[in-house]
């Protein structure tokens, strides 16, 4: 599998080298390979047994003068763009990105978790592309994900024999607590929104009437929405106008909803006013092209600013479809299911905080539905003092009495 050879160059000097054969994992075929410049045959011959240890076990990986930006661009090329969804690969390319930027000259397997440390604490300091700070703990999280993936995929193929990214840390993001409209907001808000165009007003009315994610709302046709049966099905959604409509998030997002007597109204009346748009999308602009969601979040957040309103992030609306619906008793299942959780324990773990609330206001309710008065309790509680005394003289009685054969 191995040997040692020995050669002498022009000035008589002896030196010695390993020949060896191994599997190129990228085509399945068996090469040879040389590693020349030892000094003495010892030398020689601990390289052989660590070589032939490696081919083995199947740890040796041949060595590349590959950098970490062409492998990066290989791996997105092969493994990302085909495979994702469009929202999704320009997501991967933002990150690969900032990786590219400060660890892409370094070889592949020569990268390590300093390096890569390294790079996680310049873009905390100062990784913004505009250069006005640092990236944001949860940021950094997304890059590391992405670099930690990519590597994964090249232990896989034998590129490299261990991933250098599992070992560094992006640090600790902190929890986004989720701002929520309370009902006397949510009242405020629709007294507002009473005087705004149904362009604006009606994809807000649906986001906190069913609790859609923004993609979602941009995305319905008026295919998916039965008037008749009062009935919205999610099936695809609009993330950004480039790509178009796309799957939703995930298979449980797909998904059929009941719709109010209110939404009925308002969806009946804008799609009368909207006849002369040939398009199906419910949301679009007049010559029937994607509205795009960016561009409405903007005017939204300066909406709530210019009427004093409490400011909360479009998808916070959704936030707060689920936290006021558990306050006026709809089953965590139900929520679960409308919000197109995969699992309820998402639904559970995402609004906790409101299920004690809601648990103490069912004990209480409980406590008030029997009317229990709490008058001369003093005499009342008194009893139980006669009660434990009775009960240690029968504990003694008990174990004082001989064991029955």
């Amino acid at each position: 599998m191995a040997s040692v050879q020995q050669t002498t160059d022009r000035n008589g000097k002896r030196s010695y080298y390993v020949k060896y054969r191994y599997i190129d994992p990228a085509t399945g075929k068996s090469k040879d390979s040389t590693k020349r410049g030892f000094s003495t045959k010892k030398e020689a011959e601990l390289f052989k047994a660590e070589i032939e240890l490696k081919l083995n076990n199947g740890t040796y990986v041949h060595q590349r003068k590959t950098t970490v930006k062409q492998y990066l661009n290989e791996w997105m090329a092969v493994d990302v763009i085909p495979r994702l969804r469009p929202n999704t690969v320009n997501g991967y390319k933002r990150n690969v990105e900032h990786i590219i930027k400060h660890i892409g000259h370094i070889q592949l397997q020569q990268l390590n978790r300093k390096q890569i440390q390294s790079m996680y604490n310049i873009l905390a300091e100062n990784g913004r592309i505009d250069g006005l700070g640092g990236l944001s703990t949860k940021s950094i999280t997304y890059i590391h994900r992405v670099l930690t993936v990519s590597l994964k995929a090249a232990v896989r193929d034998g590129i490299i024999e261990k991933n250098p990214a599992e070992y560094a840390s992006p640090g600790k993001p902190e929890k986004y607590k989720a701002e929520v409209l309370t009902k006397a907001d949510a009242e405020k808000l629709f007294a507002v929104l009473e005087e705004e165009h149904l362009d604006f007003s009606l994809p807000v009315y649906i986001s906190l009437f069913l609790g859609l994610r923004r993609g979602e709302v941009f995305g319905l046709t008026w295919s998916n929405i039965d008037l008749n049966k009062h009935q919205i099905t999610i099936q695809q959604q609009l993330t950004n106008t480039k790509n178009g409509l796309s799957k939703p998030k995930s298979e449980t997002s797909k998904r059929s909803l009941p719709l109010n007597p209110f939404l009925v109204e308002l969806l009946s009346y804008y799609k009368s006013s909207r006849l002369h748009i040939e398009s199906d999308l419910v949301f679009c602009k007049d010559d029937g092209s994607f509205h795009c969601p960016n561009y409405y979040t903007k005017q939204y957040t300066r909406f709530l600013q210019n009427h004093g309103l409490k400011k909360i992030r479009f998808h916070d609306l959704r936030h707060s479809f689920a936290t006021l619906s558990l306050l006026e008793g709809v089953d965590l299942r139900v929520i679960s299911d409308m919000l197109g959780h995969s699992n309820i324990s998402i639904t559970s773990e995402h609004y906790a905080h409101v299920l004690d609330e809601s648990r103490t206001a069912a004990s209480e309710t409980l406590y008030n539905a029997f009317n229990i008065s709490k008058k001369d309790s003093g005499s009342k509680w008194g009893q139980f003092e006669d009660f434990t005394i009775k009960e240690k003289e029968f504990q003694l009685e008990y174990e004082s009495k001989p064991l029955q054969q």
